[in-house]
């Protein structure tokens, strides 16, 4: 079904329209800062973090299994901790 044919035959198109005209034209601050810290941030410090753990670590363990495993348990707190950075630095700007 096409986009315009579905809302032509919805009961709250008016209304619909009319919420999305004043989402649109709202103004305010821009959030791009704020979603790239809250999702690309820890993304990005998780396969940094992991790489760099994994780079240490062949020359300390042999094994490939445990490099693997406390690669991804090191990132997956480095990541962790990340986030709770960004949360207590969001806490203190508001």
């Amino acid at each position: 079904m096409d986009k315009q044919d579905f809302c032509h035959s919805c009961g709250h198109k008016d209304s619909c329209q009319e919420i999305y005209s004043k989402v649109g034209n709202a103004k305010g601050p821009s959030v791009l800062a704020q979603v790239l810290a809250a999702f690309l941030l820890p993304l990005l410090v998780f396969v940094g973090s992991l790489a760099a753990v994994k780079y240490a670590l062949a020359k300390l363990v042999s094994s490939e299994e445990l490099q693997t495993a406390l690669s991804v348990g090191a990132a997956l707190l480095a990541a962790f901790l990340s986030v709770l950075a960004v949360r207590s630095v969001g806490a203190k700007s508001k």
